[in-house]
């Protein structure tokens, strides 16, 4: 069955005009712009390929780095990236494209890139990468993605294979990164439904920007596991804490358990073991207080009647003179 469909998903790349295929790829795949000091600006270019016969017009944008970039052991080919003095903070705002799109054309020229190797590409991209001046210290990383805007033409039966490289882009900014975090405490909330909500607090003790996850929690009732789970992502900024949340079926369960808990980012990491305390749901206190009418309008003070007819009648007495 599979060779089946396979053969006709070939039959139909075939059929002028009933499919359409292209790639879109970048050069170099990892732009470096080296070391770069707070508030300063570089311009620089990369290149885009495609297989496309027709003028092709390409979108690009950019977005924060993949958390697999950071990791140490990833091998790193033509530019400078040390994991264990990164950054992890977003640097998508950092670069701007002279062009958003760009119009590649179906001829292709060799061209020479940065830092050795060449490629055959269809055009060039220039950006401006600008490092703000409260830029933490450290390796940084983004991504640039492009994207072709193409019409797939079949009559309502065409196959469109659409294939795109990302390219990353890389910086250092001088100073000293130092990736540190410590877990600051565990608790423990119930709702209503007796749906717990665990709570691990993570400090970011460092001078960068680190992505920090649960790897590993374990919730004990006499040495019996009764819950297993971890945690998503969470991107800690440093001095400030970062919470990593999971939910708990609490249902049935009251009184003290054990927890075991280990937070890792790329670089480190650290676990806790201790205790939390399942309680009841206990509702907020009803909003009481006695309603207090708003104060009556002030009536018109009698007592200035009688001044006010003195007044008047001294100034008849003068007019009358």
């Amino acid at each position: 069955m599979r060779i089946l469909v396979l053969s006709l998903i070939c039959a139909l790349l075939s059929v002028p005009g009933c499919a359409l295929a292209l790639s879109v790829g970048v050069a170099p795949p990892v732009l470096d712009a080296g070391e770069m000091l707070p508030g300063e600006s570089k311009a620089m270019t990369f290149y885009l390929m495609t297989d496309h016969e027709k003028d092709l017009l390409v979108d690009l944008s950019t977005k924060n780095s993949i958390r697999s970039f950071y990791d140490p052991a990833k091998g790193r080919f033509r530019y400078s990236f040390s994991a264990e003095n990164a950054s992890e903070e977003d640097i998508s705002g950092w670069l701007t494209f002279l062009k958003k799109s760009v119009i590649l054309p179906p001829e292709k020229k060799l061209v020479y890139l940065d830092g050795g190797g060449v490629a055959n590409a269809n055009q060039g991209a220039e950006v401006i990468i600008s490092v703000p001046r409260d830029a933490e210290p450290g390796y940084h990383a983004g991504v640039v993605s492009p994207y072709p805007r193409v019409s797939i033409e079949g009559g309502g039966t065409g196959l469109g294979i659409i294939s795109t490289v990302e390219m990353s882009y890389v910086l250092k900014v001088p100073g000293k990164a130092v990736r540190d975090a410590e877990i600051a405490g565990v608790d423990l909330s119930v709702d209503s439904a007796g749906h717990g909500m665990l709570r691990i607090l993570v400090k970011n003790r460092g001078s960068v920007t680190i992505s920090a996850r649960a790897d590993s929690i374990r919730v004990f009732n006499n040495s019996q596991v009764i819950a297993e789970t971890a945690s998503n992502d969470r991107k800690i900024s440093p001095g400030s804490v970062g919470e990593l949340s999971v939910g708990l079926d609490t249902r049935g369960l009251k009184g003290f358990y054990d927890v075991e808990a280990h937070v890792e980012w790329l670089t480190g990491g650290d676990s806790f073991d201790g205790e939390v305390e399942v309680t009841e749901y206990v509702p907020p206190p009803p909003v009481t207080g006695e309603v207090v009418a708003p104060a009556a309008p002030m009536g018109f003070p009698l007592w200035i009647l009688p001044l006010i007819l003195v007044f008047v009648g001294i100034a008849v007495y003068r007019w009358s003179r």
